[in-house]
């Protein structure tokens, strides 16, 4: 097994500020489109599934209301 090094000192949330600026800036487009439309479609992916997962919820219903066997297939 490894032996796990701590390091131990302070956090300065200034310096990690300017240190993801730097990493980020020469490309800060690209990064913010990507991250704009990761947020947009993750938000959205519950109102595309919604109607399809309802549609199934309810033939569920449907079959038992009719007497069928209802099953996971």
């Amino acid at each position: 097994m490894r032996d796990i090094e701590f390091r131990t000192g302070v956090i300065k949330p200034i310096e990690v500020y300017k240190e993801a600026w730097e990493m980020i800036k020469d490309q800060y487009w690209i990064v913010f489109a990507v991250t704009l439309v990761g947020m947009l479609i993750g938000g959205a992916v519950p109102i595309v599934l919604i109607g399809p997962m309802m549609c199934g919820i309810y033939l569920v219903l449907f079959q038992k209301h009719e007497g069928r066997p209802v099953d996971f297939n």
